[in-house]
């Protein structure tokens, strides 16, 4: 996969975090979806928002 920053991808969250969801990207890629590009308000609590192995894009 020819990735590049900006680019959207899809991928399944393997962790979680205060600061953001950590994500499987495939081909032995992890990425990072930092708490303040998961939502367009204020995230109170982001464990409520996903859950290990949920599907994002």
């Amino acid at each position: 996969m020819n990735l590049k920053v900006g680019m959207k991808v899809s991928g399944v969250v393997t962790g979680i975090q205060p600061y953001g969801v950590f994500v499987d990207i495939g081909e032995h890629q992890q990425g990072l979806i930092h708490i303040s590009e998961c939502h367009s308000g204020y995230v109170a609590d982001i464990y409520r928002l996903f859950k290990v192995g949920q599907p994002v894009n």
